[in-house]
């Protein structure tokens, strides 16, 4: 981390790449902008390639490494912040889903590979197009996050009973259902369009279906939460936004294979016989 920091600090081609993101440019464009008439022998040889017919330079070797390695920095560090301060904005209580809802949009279009887009624009343009929809789900999550909590309190008083085993089994078959529904909601809202209880009845049904993705997400975003906790320091910068990519992409996966799915088998009834 601190490598990254000095190359950041003491590059001049990092440098202005950085500052040429937090822009309204495009990476093509910063890209054109701050490398105009300047010129970076890396190891002694070079590399160029064309971005609308225009010839520019690109780092390549370990530099190169280390310039693609502090862009990806700089953009969950961003990104990271950026949710913890929408988060903020909305008393925490109304700002957690849409600035979650957001930070989802912006880590679906990194994992699509589509990487020059201006993360602010981005994120608010989602932050203020979910508000309202991302807090009633929102309520609806917490709505039954609650009942879940009294029903177990209810069944620890019935420890000693004979229906105990049962009611425990009731609360750990639904509280498996309502995990998957908060790691799938915000994947399957910006990744679908579909009415209000659509989203959640696709989360439930989707996470139970790729039930290897689910439990590989959650395996993850356990580790990530393990080391936040023993690293507090990471936490302001990249926790969130990480974690929000790496469901993401694992997410995104079982989505394409449902999708294959669902093509294999609309080829099949068109070539079967009537």
């Amino acid at each position: 981390m601190i490598i990254l920091l000095l190359l950041i600090i003491t590059n001049p081609f990092v440098a202005t790449i950085t500052t040429c993101l937090d822009d309204d440019y495009t990476i093509e464009n910063a890209l054109i902008d701050c490398l105009r008439n300047q010129h970076y022998k890396v190891f002694s040889y070079y590399i160029t390639f064309k971005i609308g017919g225009r010839a520019i330079m690109q780092l390549t070797g370990i530099w190169g490494g280390f310039y693609r390695i502090s862009v990806w920095v700089t953009r969950f560090a961003w990104l990271n912040l950026l949710w913890v301060a929408f988060t903020l904005a909305g008393l925490i209580l109304l700002g957690l889903l849409p600035a979650t809802f957001a930070m989802f949009a912006v880590v679906r279009k990194w994992v699509v590979q589509e990487y020059d887009i201006s993360i602010v624009k981005t994120f608010f343009a989602e932050y203020k197009s979910t508000f309202v929809t991302s807090n009633l789900l929102g309520l609806v999550l917490y709505a039954i996050g609650y009942i879940l909590s009294v029903f177990l309190n209810y069944t620890g008083l019935m420890a000693d009973s004979s229906v105990y085993p049962i009611l425990f089994g009731l609360f750990v078959i639904a509280a498996f259902f309502y995990t998957v529904l908060l790691l799938y909601i915000a994947p399957v809202y910006v990744h679908y369009q579909l009415t209000f209880w659509q989203y959640i009845r696709y989360a439930v049904s989707i996470g139970v279906v790729n039930l290897h993705y689910s439990i590989c997400a959650l395996t993850i975003l356990t580790g990530i939460y393990f080391l936040s906790f023993y690293l507090p320091g990471i936490t302001l910068f990249f926790s969130f936004s990480v974690s929000a990519y790496t469901s993401m992409f694992i997410i995104h996966i079982g989505f394409n294979q449902l999708l294959k799915k669902q093509q294999e088998q609309t080829k099949e009834i068109n070539v079967s016989p009537l």
